[in-house]
């Protein structure tokens, strides 16, 4: 990664154009992701290192919110939604670094359901501690299950529609005008 240099209005303009394109989700996120990108590349960090450190921000904020404080809530619930920051920034940093590689879609990939469940079972814990009522717990895991089964699917399908792209080699620059076409038919 070292030896590239690049300039912070590269990284802004490029999140932009994915905004304009409407490509990429979580415009919240995407608004403010290329400065932290900008940061990694600078820190030489890698895709896969910020892909790690949003895996370290989920556990850490399982053990936050499974201690049932609403201090400890309040930090934890902030720890998740900067996951979306960093799931971001992983893919800013590939693309800007020309650092894409096989195992990097599937080690982000498994952190969107690492996230889940840290986040469905840690709040039914925290909240079954606070309220001193376990039917939280369960809450929680029915949480876990509907983000993971949800994004399962959202998954799926993306997958099948690029396995008959590739198969029947069409290329696509945008999913979602691909998923209007599909679903207004």
């Amino acid at each position: 990664m070292t030896g590239k240099s690049i300039a912070l209005n590269e990284v802004i303009t490029s999140a932009r154009e994915d905004l304009k394109a409407k490509k990429m989700g979580n415009m919240v996120f995407r608004l403010i992701s290329p400065y932290f990108t900008f940061l990694f590349i600078k820190l030489g960090v890698s895709a896969n290192g910020v892909t790690l450190l949003s895996y370290l921000l989920s556990l850490v904020g399982f053990i936050l919110l499974s201690l049932g404080q609403y201090w400890s809530l309040i930090i934890g619930y902030v720890l998740f939604f900067s996951y979306y920051l960093l799931d971001a920034c992983d893919g800013e940093i590939a693309r800007h670094m020309d650092s894409k590689s096989i195992e990097g879609p599937i080690f982000d990939e498994v952190s969107h359901y690492m996230w889940a469940i840290c986040l469905g079972i840690g709040s039914g814990i925290g909240l079954s501690n606070l309220y001193v009522n376990s039917v939280y717990i369960y809450l929680g895991f029915i949480v876990s299950l509907a983000i993971i089964l949800e994004h399962s699917i959202t998954f799926t399908i993306k997958s099948n529609i690029n396995k008959e792209l590739l198969e029947n080699k069409v290329k696509i620059k945008d999913y979602k005008l691909l998923f209007k076409k599909l679903y207004l038919k």
